[in-house]
């Protein structure tokens, strides 16, 4: 049996068939047997997150000046550095502590594909995993790289509105865009090939670089179906993001196909 590594040089050596609609078909057969409990799931955590947050930024700041905060951000207040920053910060912590729910849905992807049992607690198991460490700091990383530059171009455009405002947004979104691309395996990398942070990181720049262009394709398509979700009344799109989970799914095993370990064998060469 090829190790994780050996078998993402092997995909660096000579690549990987990764065909365009045998792709679509599979991640929308998958998508059918997760979208409402993943769905689910997303509605729990957004309603929970809201209500964490607001509780705790009402008894920090109190509530007239919670609302005044958001009045005056929904009026075009400019943000100060120091606002910017701490929002860099809260984006980054909040993608590592939610990133072990992403874990959660990849999970159930790969459960529904092989036809076994997955449940709500199924979205939650990877907060009790090992994984957990390696899962927090990718996605950490992950968002400070994506969201990192922005922000700094934010803060210079503060100083200097007209010299970086054009060309720092454009690059900035940009990098916002293609990070999330290239990462897309990272998640599968630790939870299925075991790998560490960096590892899966780098792991996730080779399996999409080989299928770049396919893979881009795919997440243009997944993303355009998810923002169709908007159309029903917006809360629709709470069940088409799930889409997203079943293509990270279906690219990864189709350039690491996972072998199910039976557990009777395993057993059994514990005694050799």
């Amino acid at each position: 049996m090829k190790t994780t590594l050996q078998r993402l040089e092997e995909i660096k050596r000579n690549g990987y068939l990764l065909d365009l609609g045998n792709a679509i078909n599979e991640i929308f057969e998958n998508y059918k047997k997760i979208a409402l409990l993943c769905g689910a799931v997303i509605l729990l955590v957004g309603v929970a997150a809201i209500v964490i947050f607001g509780g705790f930024a009402a008894m920090f700041v109190g509530v007239a000046a919670l609302t005044q905060t958001f009045t005056d951000l929904s009026q075009g207040v400019a943000m100060s550095s120091t606002f910017l920053i701490l929002n860099l910060v809260g984006s980054v912590v909040a993608a590592g502590l939610l990133s072990p729910i992403s874990a959660g849905f990849i999970q159930m992807a790969h459960n529904a594909a092989h036809n076994d049992d997955f449940d709500f607690g199924t979205a939650f198991m990877h907060y009790k995993s090992a994984h957990f460490k390696d899962l927090f700091l990718a996605a950490a990383f992950i968002a400070l790289v994506g969201s990192g530059f922005s922000t700094f171009i934010q803060i210079l455009t503060i100083s200097n509105p007209d010299g970086f405002l054009i060309i720092g947004t454009g690059i900035g979104w940009l990098i916002s865009v293609l990070v999330p691309i290239f990462m897309l395996a990272s998640v599968p990398l630790i939870i299925f090939g075991k790998l560490s942070a960096i590892e899966a990181i780098k792991g996730s720049l080779t399996i999409v670089s080989k299928n770049f262009w396919t893979i881009l394709l795919l997440s243009i398509v997944f993303s355009i179906f998810a923002m169709l979700g908007l159309v029903a009344i917006c809360i629709g799109i709470i069940f088409t993001i799930p889409i997203y989970y079943s293509m990270q799914y279906v690219i990864y095993k189709t350039a690491m196909p996972i072998e199910e370990v039976n557990e009777l064998d395993e057993i059994g060469q514990k005694f050799y």
